[in-house]
């Protein structure tokens, strides 16, 4: 597991306003869901980052969150059950990331990085950032 997670300097982090009720989890990617507003992120979901704390979206649509985007360093991500294993490409699960090999088909996966460690559901790894979409079976 990892025990890293500080900020990388090469990294680029932004802030964004959180989705009324949306509870957004440290090391869980987010999505857009609006203009300048993220929600959190399901199976296979366009994942355009990560955030740095939890947060829970108020009713007034005001909370806000910085998140590390999808373009390059590393960050502490938490597995979902499809479990983390060090070099695999990297999906959204459910609560998490997961492997995903990518090759061999046609169905579009939205990948969002690489594992540098192995790990089990719940566990945080630490996973190179790079976003981009893959055909696999």
């Amino acid at each position: 597991m990892s025990t890293s997670g500080q900020k990388p300097g090469e990294a680029t982090f932004v802030g964004y306003k959180v989705k009324a009720n949306a509870a957004l989890l440290q090391g869980v990617g987010v999505k857009f869901s609006a203009d300048h507003e993220v929600d959190v992120c399901g199976a296979n979901d366009k994942a355009i980052g990560i955030p740095m704390t939890s947060v829970t979206g108020n009713a007034s649509g005001t909370s806000r969150i910085e998140v590390m985007l999808l373009d390059g360093g590393t960050i502490r991500a938490k597995v979902s059950s499809g479990g983390a294993t060090r070099g695999e490409y990297a999906i959204c699960g459910s609560g998490g990331f997961e492997n995903q090999t990518i090759g061999g088909g046609t169905t579009v996966k939205y990948i969002v990085g690489q594992f540098l460690e192995s790990g089990v559901s719940g566990d945080f790894v630490e996973l190179r950032l790079g976003g981009f979409a893959a055909g696999c079976a």
